[in-house]
C-alpha cells in the first residue's frame, strides 16, 4: 500500500514536469540553443520543492485533522483538504490546456484577470457549457478527494509531527530562496517557470533597477502649485478623439475624408508623424487625457480611483481657469475600468458614455472579449453608441450651456471601430464590404483584408459627414472660428500589412501613426502649415494649454509644441495581444517584444515606411543606442511607479 501510496503521489508532480518540459521546447531553443539550459533545471528543481511544500502541506492539514476528537471539525477539514488538492489540479490543467494550445504560459495578468473574476467564471462557464462544467468539477472533487484520503493513513500513525514541520518549514525557505534567486534573470524566459503558484513576471532582469537609486537622481522635484491664472480670451475649445484613424487617409485619392481634409490644410495644423501612446485604447485614450504614458508596470494596468499617482487631467486643469468641462463618449468607459480617471464630478462637470444612452447601443458580438464580455459577465449592460447619435447629444449639452465662450468638451467617438458600423442612411462607395458574420477582431485571415478596408472607409466616410454636419452646427451659433478643435485618432488600424488587423498588437506605423488636426481660433498667430516633427499624443495635449496661454501641469509628460524645447524621443509601450516598447527617433524606430516571444526591430521610417526590412542586425549600433535609451525609459517609469515616496515628492519621468 505504501509504493503504491508513493507511486500516486509522485506520479502529479513528474507529470507536470513532462508536461512542462515539453511545453517549453520553443522557450529552450531561442534561449539555450543547443547548449544544455542549466537555468531551466535549476527552474524544474524550483517546481520540485514547490510540489514538496504542497504535499507536506497536505499531510499537515492531515495530520491536524486526525487530531481532532469531534467528528464535526474533522469533516471540514477534510473538506479543505479536498478543496486545496482540487484548485492545485485545476490550476496545473489550465496551465498545460492554456501552453499546449497556445505556446505560452499563464501572465500575471492572466492570473489577475481569474481572480478578480473568481465568482463570473464559473457562472459564465455553468451558463455555457453546463454538463460539461458540472462533469468536470465532480471528476476534479472525486479525485481530489482520493488523493487526500492517501495523506490520511501516515497521518493517523504520525505520533510526533514536529519533524514533519520542521521539513515544511525547510521546503518552503527552499522553495522561497529559489524564487528568489539568481536562475529567473538569467533565464530570461519568464513565462516557462515551470512553478505553476509563481505569478510571471515579463523581463526579470527590470527588477535590478527598481532598486537603483541612482535613477531617483534623474527625477525633478515636485515645485509648490503655479497660481491659477486666467486664460487668453474666451475660447470653446473641444477635443475629438476618434477611434482607429489611420494617418495615411489624408493621402488617399480621392480621400474617405473630404472634410478632415480640407479643414487639416486650410484652418489646421497637420500633425504629420503624430504617434499614439499605446496600440490599445485602453491604455490610449487615458494616456491621452492625461498626458502621462502608460508605463506604470510590466504588468496590465488599470486606473485605481484612490491611485496617489494620476497627476492632473486636461479636464481638471480646463476647470481650474474657469471652464465649464464635458466628457461625452460613445463607447462604454466601464472597459479598462477607464471610467476610474474619466467620471471624476470634481473635474467633470458633466459625463456621459454608452451605459446612460437609453437607445440601442452596438458591438461585435463574435469577439469573445473587450466589451461585449464585460455584457456577458454582467460587469456593464450596453455597447458603443452610434456616433450620429453621440454628436447630437453634444450639440444639445453646447446649447444648454449658459457660457458657449468657455467650455472644454472632450468626445470620444467610435465607429470606427471594428467591425465598423454605418449610420443609418450612410454612403457605402467602397465596395465590396459586407464582413463575413464570423470574422474575428484581430484574428480574420489575410483573405478578407479588400473587403474589411473597404468597410472601415466606409465607416471613416460617414463619420467625416457627421464631423462637418457638427461644424456646420458650431458654426450657426458663431462657435466654430473663435474654437480650438482639436482631432485625434487613438490609435491606427492594420490591414495584414504585417500578418494581423485591427490594432491592440504590434506597434507598426499602421497602428500607431495616426490622424491629428489642430484648429487653433481664428485669431491666432500660429502658422496653418504640417507640423513635421516626430511627436507623441501626450504633445498635442499638452499643446492645448500652450495655444491657450495656460501653464502646462508638471504632471503632463507632454511638452507644447509650438514653445522652444527642442525634439525629443517618442516612446511607446502596449501590454495586450503583445507586450512591447518602442521608440521613435526619427528616421529610427525602435520596437521590443517580450511577449508572446522576445525580439528586437529596427526600420529606417524615411527609407522603410512600410517597416519590411529589420535592421536590428546591420545597424547594430543603432539598435544598441536606442534599446539603451528606451530602457532607461522604462526603469526610470518602473522606479518612479514604484512607491509613494518618489511618485508623490517628483514630477514623472520626462
Amino acid at each position: 500500500m505504501f509504493v503504491v501510496r508513493l507511486l500516486v503521489l509522485a506520479s502529479l508532480p513528474v507529470t507536470d514536469l513532462v508536461i512542462g518540459f515539453l511545453v517549453s521546447k520553443n522557450f529552450r531553443t531561442r534561449h539555450c540553443g543547443d547548449e544544455f539550459c542549466w537555468s531551466l533545471l535549476i527552474i524544474a528543481a524550483n517546481a520540485a520543492l514547490t510540489w514538496a511544500v504542497l504535499y507536506f502541506a497536505l499531510f499537515l492539514l492531515a495530520i491536524a485533522a486526525a487530531r481532532v476528537p469531534s467528528i464535526l471539525l474533522r469533516g471540514p477539514l477534510a473538506l479543505l483538504l479536498t478543496l486545496l488538492a482540487a484548485t492545485l489540479l485545476i490550476q496545473c490543467a489550465f496551465t498545460w490546456s492554456l501552453g499546449l494550445t497556445s505556446g505560452f504560459l499563464p501572465s500575471t495578468d492572466i492570473v489577475v484577470f481569474l481572480i478578480d473574476n473568481l465568482a463570473r467564471i464559473p457562472q459564465h462557464l455553468l451558463q455555457t457549457a453546463p454538463a460539461m462544467t458540472l462533469g468536470i468539477i465532480f471528476t476534479t472533487l472525486l479525485f481530489s478527494f482520493a488523493v487526500t484520503k492517501l495523506f490520511f493513513g501516515p497521518a493517523r500513525r504520525m505520533n510526533q509531527p514536529r519533524g514533519a514541520s520542521l521539513i515544511f518549514a525547510a521546503l518552503m525557505a527552499a522553495a522561497l530562496g529559489a524564487y528568489l534567486s539568481a536562475p529567473y534573470a538569467a533565464a530570461k524566459f519568464s513565462a516557462i517557470a515551470f512553478n505553476k503558484m509563481l505569478l510571471v513576471r515579463l523581463d526579470p532582469s527590470h527588477a535590478d533597477y527598481v532598486v537603483d537609486r541612482a535613477l531617483e537622481k534623474t527625477f525633478v522635484t515636485r515645485p509648490p502649485s503655479a497660481p491659477i491664472g486666467k486664460a487668453d480670451g474666451d475660447h470653446p475649445v473641444i477635443v475629438i478623439l476618434v477611434e482607429s484613424l489611420r494617418r495615411d487617409l489624408i493621402e488617399m485619392a480621392p480621400t474617405p475624408i473630404p472634410f478632415l481634409k480640407s479643414l487639416a490644410e486650410g484652418d489646421g495644423i497637420f500633425f504629420d508623424k503624430a504617434y499614439a501612446t499605446a496600440s490599445h485604447s485602453n491604455y490610449a485614450d487615458v494616456a491621452f487625457w492625461y498626458s502621462r504614458y502608460p508605463m506604470r508596470s510590466l504588468n496590465l494596468q488599470h486606473y485605481p480611483t484612490d491611485a496617489g499617482y494620476r497627476g492632473t487631467s486636461i479636464f481638471k486643469l480646463m476647470k481650474e481657469h474657469g471652464y465649464t468641462t464635458g466628457y461625452i463618449s460613445s463607447q462604454n468607459e466601464l472597459w479598462g475600468k477607464m471610467i476610474n480617471w474619466l467620471n471624476v464630478p470634481a473635474e467633470v462637470d458633466y459625463f456621459y458614455h454608452s451605459e446612460n444612452f437609453e437607445g440601442d447601443t452596438w458591438y461585435h458580438k463574435a469577439d469573445r472579449k473587450g466589451i461585449g464580455q464585460l455584457i456577458r459577465m454582467g460587469i456593464a449592460t450596453a455597447g458603443k453608441i452610434e456616433d450620429s447619435q453621440t454628436l447630437k447629444i453634444a450639440a444639445r449639452w453646447i446649447e444648454g450651456l449658459g457660457n458657449k465662450r468657455r467650455f472644454f468638451l472632450g468626445m470620444n467617438l467610435q465607429n470606427t471601430h471594428f467591425s465598423y458600423v454605418i449610420p443609418p442612411g450612410g454612403a457605402r462607395p467602397y465596395q465590396p464590404s459586407e464582413i463575413e458574420s464570423g470574422a474575428l477582431y484581430y484574428l480574420w485571415p489575410a483573405a478578407l483584408k479588400s473587403v474589411v478596408r473597404n468597410r472601415y472607409l466606409n465607416a471613416v466616410h460617414n463619420l467625416d459627414r457627421e464631423l462637418s454636419a457638427f461644424a456646420a452646427t458650431l458654426k450657426a451659433r458663431n462657435l466654430w472660428d473663435e474654437a480650438l478643435v482639436v482631432i485625434v485618432g487613438d490609435s491606427g488600424e492594420a490591414f495584414h500589412e504585417h500578418g494581423f488587423g485591427n490594432h491592440s498588437g504590434p506597434m507598426y506605423d499602421e497602428v500607431m501613426r495616426t490622424f491629428v488636426m489642430v484648429k487653433p481660433p481664428k485669431n491666432s498667430t500660429l502658422p496653418r502649415d504640417t507640423f513635421q516633427d516626430a511627436v507623441s499624443h501626450l504633445d498635442i495635449t499638452a499643446t492645448i494649454p500652450g495655444i491657450l496661454g495656460m501653464p502646462v501641469p508638471a504632471s503632463f509628460q507632454g511638452r507644447p509644441l509650438f514653445q522652444p524645447g527642442g525634439r525629443r524621443p517618442v516612446f511607446m509601450h502596449s501590454n495586450a495581444l503583445v507586450k512591447q516598447n518602442g521608440l521613435v527617433q526619427w528616421p529610427w524606430k525602435l520596437l521590443k517584444t517580450y511577449y508572446p516571444f522576445e525580439k528586437t526591430e529596427l526600420y529606417n521610417l524615411n527609407h522603410d515606411p512600410g517597416e519590411t526590412r529589420n535592421l536590428a542586425t546591420l545597424e547594430s549600433a543603432n539598435a544598441a543606442r536606442l534599446s539603451s535609451q528606451l530602457d532607461l525609459w522604462i526603469n526610470r517609469h518602473l522606479l518612479y511607479y514604484s512607491a509613494p515616496e518618489f511618485y508623490s515628492r517628483y514630477n514623472p519621468p520626462k
